[in-house]
């Protein structure tokens, strides 16, 4: 009874490893307060030796990995030798493959299963097993109890064992009148107790799987909408830099994304973010124009009860709930200078100091910068460090506004009408063909943000109709104070022809690129070649026919 947690625990006698979807959170489970208020009330009323084997049979859950000092006096002398300390883990796994065979409650009274044994030095352990999705991953066992029948026998036993140890048959001896003696009454009540254990376990067990799930379900759902797939594109200047974040996205490196508003840098940040390895964690966002300096301050690093009016309590900032994530810094060039040299030192160091405390914290986080501003000039005005531009501008991603990436306008104008449709519970509207003209005249200065907000304001003006006609467009996008031609797509289609026509050019190019490489475009394009084979047979895109 009674071993340390073993080094190679994970692994079972015969060598071959165990799941890790079976281990138990055992660092955890002895810190449980219910499992530590019922294991002391066993061994204060029962003086039994409580342990808890884990799906290999080694005794586990000691806090700080320490080797277990067990209160049985027999037990400890045991222990206190090598060759007693090998036995004692040989008997916990016996103990353990006598538990994973006795299966479901038979025709005993009890309403769980227990297995009993004795241990090298002829102690009765009994041990209720921790079942799990039908799989027995670890039992709690009560030990050290001297077995029914004659006692001077068991005393007998015992100083054998202990000789054999290097143990005098005196000290075992004494030791013996110390050694609990329980009738089968108690026996019931005691293993009530130890079930109670167990049924702690098995719950706390199941509520840490279950948020496991629930983090894995929703990582897999926060990465479907925020990653790659959802930066919608397919221009040139798009593919360009979706290739350049694929590539960056896996290391820490602090990013700078520049780029006018409304073009969706944020939505880029996120992508990044959840097509990381810091997937799971956090992902915070902040501007550095919406606050002043203190208030700013605030929200990144925190601040302690009192350091300022209306400070009334602790808070938490928000580069602390970024850790092990990725912060968002958008507007990062209206920054003053004093706060320019607080973030480069979390870029340097790794730490902030809250507003009002003179304790320095440690945070691990990712930094994604943004602006609209030409930081280079900055810098050589004077109006932003040198420094912390070298520190953020690690790697540089222009994000292309909206009038270098017309080719995009449908698949954009179509996924917002298609949103539009899901909130309001209707079918999808379709835009008329000199709605779709004037898009593409348009110069769009506020980019993908104006261009959700007209498709939104046409489609409430429509009212019933399922077209959106040119007559409720915005005075300003009539004007059409843009280019007077579009390359390709000045016809008369309908959006899904239009979209057709783009989807058509873009294999063609992506076609000529990889010198028809099928298989190459269709990784590119993130598709199966299979699909790829279908669109090119659809369009009847022959390499005979190509004229380049």
């Amino acid at each position: 009874m009674g071993a340390p947690t073993d080094p190679s625990a994970s692994s079972t006698s015969s060598g071959t490893a165990e799941p890790l979807a079976s281990d138990l959170e055992w660092g955890r489970i002895v810190r449980l307060r219910v499992v530590r208020h019922l294991t002391s009330i066993i061994r204060r009323w029962y003086r039994v030796e409580i342990a808890f084997s884990d799906s290999s049979g080694y005794v586990r859950a000691f806090e700080g990995n320490r080797i277990f000092e067990p209160t049985n006096a027999v037990c400890r002398m045991v222990l206190s030798t090598r060759d007693g300390f090998r036995q004692c883990i040989a008997s916990s796994r016996e103990t353990h493959d006598v538990v994973k065979k006795i299966g479901k409650p038979g025709e005993s009274k009890r309403s769980f299963p227990v297995g009993e044994t004795r241990c090298h030095m002829g102690l009765r352990q009994i041990a209720v097993p921790i079942e799990i999705a039908g799989k027995v991953i670890g039992s709690v066992i009560a030990g050290g109890l001297i077995p029914p029948g004659d006692p001077e026998e068991t005393k007998r036993e015992l100083s054998e064992g202990a000789a054999s140890f290097g143990l005098s048959r005196e000290s075992v001896e004494n030791a013996f009148a110390h050694l609990p003696r329980i009738d089968e009454t108690s026996l019931e009540y005691l293993l009530e107790l130890v079930a109670a254990v167990v049924k702690e376990i098995v719950a706390f067990h199941q509520e840490v799987a279950e948020k496991e799930r629930s983090i894995a379900r929703l990582a897999e759902q926060l990465s479907g909408t925020h990653g790659f797939k959802q930066v919608l594109g397919q221009s040139r200047p798009m593919k360009e830099m979706l290739a350049v974040l694929e590539r960056v996205s896996p290391s820490d490196s602090t990013i700078l994304l520049q780029g006018e508003n409304g073009t969706g840098k944020e939505l880029v940040a996120r992508a990044i973010h959840f097509e990381s390895p810091r997937r799971d964690k956090p992902f915070v966002t902040q501007s550095a124009a919406a606050f002043n300096d203190n208030l700013l301050e605030s929200e990144l690093f925190g601040h302690v009860k009192g350091s300022f009016t209306g400070a009334i309590k602790d808070k938490k900032g928000l580069a602390e709930i970024a850790d092990g994530g990725t912060f968002f810094l958008d507007e990062v060039g209206e920054m003053s200078p004093a706060m320019q040299v607080k973030i480069l030192r979390v870029l340097q160091e790794g730490t902030f100091t809250p507003v009002g405390s003179t304790e320095m914290k440690r945070v691990n986080m990712r930094l994604i910068c943004a602006t609209n501003r030409d930081l280079r000039r900055m810098v050589e005005r004077g109006e932003f460090r040198e420094d912390l531009y070298y520190r953020i501008n690690v790697i540089n991603v222009t994000v292309p506004p909206l009038r270098d990436r017309r080719d995009d306008i449908p698949i954009l104008v179509k996924h917002f009408l298609k949103q539009l449709a899901v909130e309001k519970k209707e079918r999808p509207r379709d835009m008329h063909t000199l709605v779709m003209e004037r898009f593409f005249d348009y110069e769009w200065p506020g980019n993908i943000r104006e261009l959700e907000n007209e498709v939104e304001r046409l489609v409430v003006l429509a009212g019933d109709d399922p077209v959106v006609t040119a007559d409720l467009l915005s005075a300003r996008i009539k004007e059409r104070s843009g280019r007077a031609n579009v390359r390709g797509v000045r016809i008369e289609k309908t959006l899904d022809e239009i979209l057709a026509e783009v989807e058509r050019r873009v294999l063609t190019e992506g076609l000529r690129k990889t010198r028809w490489n099928k298989t190459q475009l269709a990784k590119q394009l993130g598709i199966s070649r299979k699909g790829l084979i279908a669109k090119v047979q659809r369009y009847q895109l022959d390499r005979r026919k190509d004229p380049r």
